[in-house]
């Protein structure tokens, strides 16, 4: 992971992914890598969610950019906890959590990237699996009692988002958590429009949403490094660690601070 960290040049730089199934344990070599590279709304006018969709791209020998957060595996310096936390107030949901993730590490200034190599498994299990395992998921119960408050934690990923006609579009738009709100806000390195455009979720406004995603481009099999996603610049540029667009890193990315 540290060698794969490395490689990107970039002190913000996130790895992160959806591991492979634990089915996969003793292959020894694999044509493609898993990555995520789109996104469906389910339900936007109801439940207000954005499920990531699992996805591959062709074997390369580094990590490849991607906008989409996966929390399946998720390895940085340790200032991204501090400069992007997690947000404690998206209480039940699921299917958005990443989507929310994704967003502000990007308008804070980090990149994420696909890992090419596979560091860690899990465990992916179905409903009737569950069932006859006995494993019970959080999701399973009690929907009635938390339906309510989820609703609230998807509006307050809508104050997030920001755009006005996603804002305009729910009735109850201001039936929602919004505390400690400026604390897990997006940054200010880049916009959420630019966030929306680099997902290629330009759309999300639209009624009904569309997410198109990126994965014509993510997939693509260009040898630029890192892949054909380019880097978007800083709004400080002096401070971006990747400049001209992601081709010119400068500054020491090995040394300071911690991993996580």
């Amino acid at each position: 992971l540290i060698a794969m960290w490395e490689s990107t040049k970039n002190e913000y730089a996130v790895l992160s992914g959806y591991p492979r199934s634990e089915t996969q344990l003793g292959q020894k070599s694999f044509r493609t890598i898993p990555l995520i590279c789109t996104a469906k709304a389910l339900d936007w006018s109801v439940r207000h969610m954005l499920k990531n969709t699992p996805g591959d791209a062709p074997m390369r020998d580094d990590p490849l950019r991607t906008a989409y957060f996966g929390a399946g595996l998720v390895f940085s310096k340790a200032h991204r906890i501090k400069n992007v936390p997690y947000d404690p107030h998206l209480h039940y949901l699921f299917d958005g959590e990443e989507f929310d993730m994704a967003m502000r590490l990007f308008t804070h200034g980090y990149d994420i990237y696909q890992p090419q190599d596979t560091v860690i498994f899990h465990f992916y299990s179905s409903p009737a699996e569950n069932k006859r395992l006995g494993i019970n998921k959080f999701w399973d119960y009690q929907w009635g009692r938390r339906f309510p408050v989820m609703f609230q934690s998807t509006r307050r990923l809508k104050h997030k988002i920001g755009v006005q006609k996603i804002l305009d579009r729910d009735p109850q738009v201001h039936n929602a958590d919004l505390t400690d709100l400026e604390y897990y806000n997006v940054g200010t390195q880049r916009t959420v429009l630019q966030f929306l455009k680099y997902a290629g979720m330009e759309g999300l406004d639209k009624e009904p949403p569309v997410v198109e995603g990126n994965c014509r481009l993510s997939r693509s099999t260009s040898s630029t490094p890192n892949g054909a996603l380019k880097h978007v610049p800083w709004a400080d540029v002096d401070k971006d660690p990747l400049r001209y667009h992601g081709t010119i890193s400068h500054g020491d990315t090995t040394k300071s601070g911690g991993y996580y």
